[in-house]
């Protein structure tokens, strides 16, 4: 056995060495907030759904936004997770349970869907190693565009939370592999895997729907195989999953469709989903691509431009042309949002992949040398691996997380800190919690609902923490016992304004100041959240640390 397993590891080393060095990037920091929650943008809904369905004991909930596929991937690891817990925490009942969940933060049941997010981040890396065997004949291709994959920023962050991208991304590649086998052999059990796969993909999150096109590249490529027998199975195989899981969500999948359209569309005249310049829709998805990984996209835009006739000719390279040009698409004319890179996950994984991949096929086909082989994908590969390992360094600091620990050392007794920006979070006292369900009228809220109702658990627990909730209550705060304001920003301008309409009606010193980088110029023009959307990898090495500008002032 033993023989076995060195065998197999000499053989593939170098595969190996790759997938650790994925493994490394994915898995560090996941942690870094650990139990907290409100980090990090849409990762919570799936477990807030599978517990507000365990406790109102049906599904007719609104609160997750996606299709519930992703869900039951977790039921059984959050039921072993909170097994686990009550075991060895002695919790003897469901309120037990419960009031350890509260008092301790949800983070300890959202660490699960990280813990998956690394798993299909994984997957991906190997599958990736995998279509590119099938797609060059040259091993060092498969390598190249492995290592590309595993230490990309954008699969890598995706990678970090308990988003949906990172599954998506995985069916996505899992439809292409199949369809790929089915090119070469012609055998109909992996077009329907490849179907299936992509039914998946589309059933973890709306991007998925990318994936439709690579069964039907199979059926428009291999007319003269396909009867209506054949594409009449397909559709059902595609049709009944998907319909399953949006429907088995239906009042939440209906509350996301009409906030998009009413709420993003409609504020944009229903032309796109964030607001984009007339042509700017036709090359933000080349923009942004490039300045997130700019080296390898622009070997893949080199490629495309001197090797285009020979790149399509090839019936296995036009799955992947065939996949590019319908995402792009989809990204022009239904989402249309520059800046929100998540989006450009299929994109940009198809694009950096094949670009080193080809390199390395041309320069194998003259005869390169191994060593010179493996510095040119070295070189193509360090500004990658660089990046992500800035952007991973990110997680060892964090503003919010710094402005939690100053608030718990310095807020005593009934010392109020009134916080205008709701996204900071912190164990609630039993007072913030009435506060928030009397004053902000969070008559909905699980959490706060539970904690007002337990005041002899929850009182002289947590953080007296004040929400504003966008009520901008300048002159009333948090009331007389208000010892602190916060006060958080990406740009200069916000703060700026919220400090005044404070001073109009107190006097106020500022205490302390949490920054993710002393850079003026950033601060004044404005960042995005890097731990949720790594938008420019220029900007990317002047930050120090991940999270708002943050500072707390002191009411004198």
């Amino acid at each position: 056995m033993t023989n076995w397993i060195s065998q197999l590891a000499k053989e593939h080393a170098i595969l190996l060495a790759i997938l650790i060095a994925g493994l490394a990037l994915r898995i560090y920091g996941i942690y870094f907030d650990y139990p907290g929650v409100n980090f990090i943008w849409d990762e919570h809904y799936h477990i807030s759904y599978i517990l507000k369905v365990a406790d109102a004991k049906s599904l007719a909930t609104d609160v997750l936004q996606h299709p519930i596929l992703l869900t039951l991937f977790y039921i059984p690891a959050v039921v072993l997770k909170v097994g686990y817990t009550a075991l060895t925490q002695n919790l003897l009942s469901a309120e037990a349970i419960k009031t350890h969940y509260i008092l301790s933060g949800m983070g300890e049941l959202i660490i699960v869907t990280r813990w998956f997010s690394v798993a299909f981040g994984m997957l991906g890396v190997y599958l990736i190693y995998k279509i590119y065997r099938l797609l060059f004949a040259q091993t060092a291709s498969a390598y190249a565009a492995a290592a590309a994959y595993a230490v990309s920023v954008l699969p890598v962050f995706l990678s970090h939370w308990g988003k949906a991208h990172s599954g998506m991304i995985t069916f996505y590649l899992l439809s292409l592999f199949f369809i790929l086998i089915f090119e070469r052999k012609k055998d109909f059990r992996f077009f329907y895997l490849s179907v299936f796969a992509a039914t998946l993909a589309l059933s973890v999150h709306y991007v998925g729907i990318s994936a439709f096109i690579i069964p039907v590249f199979g059926v428009m490529f291999n007319k003269e195989l396909f009867r209506k027998k054949e594409i009449l199975r397909a559709t059902l195989l595609y049709a009944l999953p998907v319909s399953f899981f949006y429907l088995m969500n239906f009042n939440g999948v209906r509350r996301m469709v009409l906030e998009n359209l009413y709420g993003y569309y409609a504020a944009n005249n229903y032309v796109s989903f964030y607001p984009v310049g007339k042509f700017e829709r036709f090359y933000f998805v080349f923009r942004d691509t490039f300045f997130i990984e700019p080296v390898l996209m622009a070997v893949f835009w080199l490629a495309v431009a001197l090797f285009a006739s020979s790149l399509v000719r090839d019936k296995l390279h036009r799955y992947v042309f065939g996949a590019l040009a319908f995402n792009y698409l989809i990204m022009v004319s239904i989402i249309s949002a520059p800046r929100m890179t998540r989006w450009l996950l299929p994109f940009l994984t198809l694009a950096a992949t094949f670009g080193i991949a080809y390199a390395v096929d041309r320069l194998t086909g003259k005869n390169c040398k191994r060593t010179a082989l493996g510095i040119f994908i070295g070189l193509l590969l360090i500004p990658s691996l660089s990046t992500s390992m800035k952007w991973v360094s990110l997680l060892r600091a964090n503003t919010f997380l710094e402005t939690k620990q100053w608030l718990s050392d310095n807020l005593h007794g009934k010392e109020v800190v009134y916080s205008f920006e709701h996204r900071f979070d912190a164990p609630l006292s039993y007072e913030a919690a009435r506060y928030h369900k009397e004053v902000n009228k969070q008559n909905e809220s699980a959490k706060i609902n539970y904690i007002v109702t337990k005041k002899d658990v929850f009182d002289g627990t947590g953080m007296n923490l004040f929400y504003d909730f966008y009520n901008y209550r300048y002159e009333e705060l948090g009331g007389s016992n208000t010892k602190y304001i916060l006060i958080a920003y990406w740009k200069k301008e916000k703060g700026d304004t919220i400090r005044a309409g404070v001073e109009k009606f107190h006097r106020i010193k500022l205490v302390q100041s949490f920054y993710p980088t002393h850079d003026e110029a950033l601060r004044g023009g404005g960042i995005d959240d890097y731990l949720n959307n790594p938008t420019q990898w220029t900007v990317l090495w002047k930050l120090d640390k991940s999270g708002p500008f943050v500072e707390i002032y002191e009411v004198l």
